[in-house]
């Protein structure tokens, strides 16, 4: 699968209904991909919480695996944690070059940006406020794409100030998503793009 055809899969999700969804959603934003995928066709399938890898066994299951007639398509994780990003980028990974899940086209991993330690030094896609970070991750990322000769996708939402004083009062509510944009990293020239944004009079 190129990077056009993971361009399309991943344009098809219907982002600005994911938009709309406020707090800590992971579990949400798990849903919302598995129903996505559930509805493109009667043979595709979803293991939420995914079977670790037997050799990995310090990682982590991966949120989602998704099939397609008994073949496995696309491994996914969905993280809140800006600290965990670096992680759940080697577990997809892991899987990718899994041999029981050889026949996985790509991974994706969705950065939700809720949570930094109380750090201000996170802004959206890592280039902007902390490129050191977002260096190392895309490091990481090549160097799987490479070894792997799968792609890796990355979703990535920005959120802006909080304006609703009732969401405020959610302790994992960190602002409203105001733009949701990708990447997708290949041996060719990594593509990005944008998914939504939001209206400028909202």
């Amino acid at each position: 699968m190129d990077t056009l055809e993971i361009e399309k899969f991943i344009k098809k999700l219907k982002w600005k209904i994911h938009a709309k969804m406020y707090g800590c959603h992971h579990c949400s934003t798990i849903g919302f991909i598995t129903s996505e995928w559930l509805k493109r066709s009667v043979h595709n399938e979803v293991f939420d919480g995914a079977p670790k890898i037997d050799a990995k066994k310090g990682r982590h299951h991966a949120d989602l695996l998704m099939r397609q007639d008994g073949k496995y398509m696309v491994v996914g994780e969905v993280e809140s944690d800006v600290s965990n990003y670096k992680d759940k980028t080697r577990t997809i990974l892991d899987y990718l070059g899994a041999g029981q899940y050889g026949s996985l086209k790509f991974g994706i991993l969705v950065m939700m940006n809720c949570h930094n330690d109380g750090k201000k030094v996170f802004d959206h896609l890592w280039e902007k406020k902390n490129p050191a970070e977002w260096d190392r991750l895309v490091e990481i990322i090549k160097k799987g794409v490479g070894k792997t000769k799968k792609a890796f996708a990355i979703v990535s939402i920005k959120r802006g100030k909080e304006r609703d004083e009732l969401l405020k009062k959610n302790q994992y509510y960190s602002g409203n998503a105001v733009s949701i944009d990708y990447r997708i990293f290949d041996k060719k020239q990594p593509l990005k793009g944008n998914l939504w944004r939001i209206e400028k009079h909202c």
